[in-house]
């Protein structure tokens, strides 16, 4: 059974009170130095992440090598998954449509990028609080691990190097949906931060 549409719409109305309530007076600074109240702030929008949802994944994007068709032929196979190939770069959702279908799933598998494994996508889903599926093939088949050789550490995400098992590694994350996206989204936030202060570092030093 469904649950009333108002129910969510309540629980993103009392996260968004809880957000406004931890961040009264303070400023950009005192925020980043305060871990406590960067892990409630955090937590209440992934909540309201969660309450929003209603694919379990999805994937827009320019269909242009034999990554992203394997992807494209696996999940047009899947059900309750939002999938729009297009001929060419843009030429999708506009900004805020794309950026909304990120919100409103769960999962987003990220194929190789033309050039290089990483694309847009995999940052974007992360923003969105959605958890993005890594490529381990580059868009020629070439096998690495791009992600934790680039992130000099492991990358708490699902990574493939066969997009046709593709429904098997979205049911086991849904398994352990939210939780993984939840530990997903944390790091990506840490990660910036830190290399917002490495940054500082250098200009500092």
């Amino acid at each position: 059974m469904k649950k009333d549409p108002i129910i969510y719409i309540e629980h993103i109305d009392s996260c968004i009170s809880r957000i406004k309530e931890y961040t009264d007076g303070i400023d950009e600074d005192g925020f980043l130095k305060n871990n406590l109240i960067q892990d409630a702030v955090i937590r209440n929008f992934e909540i309201i992440g969660e309450a929003a949802k209603k694919y379990d994944a999805f994937f827009s994007g320019q269909v242009t090598h034999q990554r992203r068709e394997e992807l494209v032929d696996a999940m047009s196979k899947l059900d309750n998954v939002l999938l729009n190939p297009t001929a060419g770069f843009t030429q999708g959702y506009d900004q805020k449509q794309y950026l909304q279908h990120f919100v409103e799933s769960k999962l987003a598998p990220a194929p190789a990028g033309t050039a290089t494994i990483d694309s847009f996508r995999f940052y974007e889903a992360l923003e969105m609080l959605c958890l993005p599926i890594g490529d381990t093939k580059s868009s020629k088949g070439e096998q690495y691990d791009f992600w934790d050789f680039a992130m000099s550490k492991e990358v708490p995400v699902p990574k493939t190097s066969n997009w046709n098992e593709l429904g098997i590694i979205m049911e086991e994350a849904l398994l352990n949906y939210p939780a993984n996206m939840h530990k997903a989204v944390s790091w990506w936030i840490r990660y910036k931060r830190d290399f917002a202060y490495k940054i500082m570092e250098e200009i500092n030093g």
